[in-house]
């Protein structure tokens, strides 16, 4: 088995090679930080530094070359930004991927969504599969939805690639450069962490150890 997975220099990618590493897996690790990359090399990893926006039909080859199995957690994940820089990273880049995948033989494409394609600034709960909202909340959670749309047609397309979408929450943990922060910079500013609706609101909330043992089961 060997696995490429996207987005490795953090978070979820991050700890995603040292897991795969851990059960002496073969991983090919790809991102943007070469220093953090030298430090997966270091696992056992290799490394090819690239921005997936960026990659091209060649590149890509190489990258993929005796894959089978792909964990695509590279993500543009930002409460701010501009629509077409969420389109190129988790729209474009996601399909791009998922046709060279195909196209060279990949058998298992894990592609890492969020729930964040079903808020609405409303509380919603057993909410079916199929529910969006009128008006997505940000950016950032239409192009995830767009995101699966694509990986919907890739899937329906070539039967002979198993596509799965994962949507965890919240993630956080080693390595986490969004969530916790976020949270430490809050206690900071006010000196409490603030809940919504004083602590009644049910959020949940997803390690990274737990999302990278789900992509583990989907992988086989």
């Amino acid at each position: 088995m060997k696995v490429l997975v996207t987005g490795a220099t953090s978070g979820l990618g991050r700890n995603a090679v040292e897991y795969l590493r851990n059960k002496g897996i073969s991983v090919r690790a790809t991102g943007r930080n070469e220093a953090m990359g030298k430090l997966l090399m270091k696992m056992g990893a290799e490394f090819v530094h690239a921005d997936l926006t960026e990659l091209v039909s060649s590149q890509a080859k190489v990258m993929l070359a005796g894959v089978d199995t792909l964990w695509h957690c590279s993500s543009f994940t930002s409460p701010w930004g501009t629509q077409q820089a969420f389109d190129l990273a988790n729209v474009r880049a996601t399909r791009r991927l998922g046709e060279w995948a195909v196209a060279w033989g990949v058998r298992n494409f894990i592609h890492i969504s969020s729930p964040s394609l079903y808020f609405d600034y409303h509380h919603h709960r057993d909410i079916q599969e199929a529910f969006r909202p009128h008006r997505f909340a940000n950016e950032f959670a239409r192009s995830k939805a767009a995101g699966e749309d694509v990986i919907q047609m890739l899937a329906q397309a070539n039967p002979n690639t198993r596509f799965t979408v994962l949507r965890p929450q919240s993630l956080f943990g080693p390595h986490d450069k969004v969530f916790i922060p976020r949270l430490a910079q809050m206690m900071h500013h006010y000196g409490s962490v603030l809940l919504p609706r004083g602590g009644e609101a049910l959020v949940d909330m997803t390690y990274y150890e737990n999302a990278v043992h789900a992509m583990w089961l989907a992988s086989q």
